[in-house]
């Protein structure tokens, strides 16, 4: 249903806002399927901040950034 909602948001200009997350790998699992906009609860935020998989892409995002700036 959220694959079809993505094509569906991607045919008009719309993006699909995720809400009612209730696990960081409820969001790590629709962003894989190309969700990038959500609205989280604050203890999913806390969450994401010991999460590895955020960890690795806070990592990847300052190893590329850097890159980018010299």
């Amino acid at each position: 249903m959220i694959r079809q909602m993505l094509a569906i948001g991607s045919e008009s200009g719309t993006r699909v806002l995720v809400a009612s997350l209730r696990s960081t790998d409820q969001m790590n699992k629709l962003a894989e399927i190309g969700c990038d906009c959500f609205t989280i609860a604050p203890d999913i935020a806390w969450a994401l901040l010991e999460d590895e998989r955020a960890q690795a892409a806070y990592c990847d995002f300052e190893t590329v950034s850097q890159a980018l700036s010299e």
